[in-house]
């Protein structure tokens, strides 16, 4: 199927944003470990969302470090090729001006997203235990600002 003219922009300005997405994970690889705390659930509560650590994935795979990425969340390398597949695909469509079949029925499946937000929250539950029988959780969610709120509360309560 031929595209128009203004989707042939969309597909274009889809594939920048996926390449940027690289570009971005290369330049800021050198400082993602020592950067702020981007999560804002994280930044308030001390508790990590299923996506944190995607990003310093993302960094450590451009930076040629895949057992790092992998380590820092399992599923980074998988997106990060999906970004770059994405980007390939969508910037082929602009430049062709047709459709790529396959990207529709993957990028745009329910059973594709429903199975990958499965496979996210699964994780993320693993991880969730492992943080919280290592201790790590706890002191994270002390050292939050809701956290420090909450033992404020209590001593002037108690107090």
């Amino acid at each position: 199927m031929l595209l128009d003219r203004p989707e042939r922009r969309r597909r274009a300005v889809d594939a920048a944003v996926c390449f940027g997405i690289l570009a971005a994970s290369y330049l800021y690889a050198p400082y993602a470990h020592d950067g702020p705390i981007l999560c804002p659930l994280r930044l308030v509560t001390g508790i990590p969302c299923p996506a944190c650590g995607l990003t310093r994935s993302f960094c450590a795979m451009a930076a040629g470090r895949p057992a790092e990425a992998f380590g820092e969340h399992l599923l980074g390398p998988l997106a990060m090729a999906c970004a770059a597949a994405h980007g390939v695909a969508w910037g082929y469509e602009a430049a062709a001006g047709r459709r790529v079949g396959w990207l529709r029925r993957v990028a745009f499946s329910s059973r594709v997203a429903w199975t990958l937000a499965a496979v996210l929250l699964a994780y993320h539950a693993v991880r969730m235990v492992r943080w919280g029988l290592s201790g790590e959780l706890l002191a994270w969610i002390q050292g939050s600002p809701a956290g420090q709120a909450v033992t404020w509360a209590i001593s002037a309560l108690a107090g």
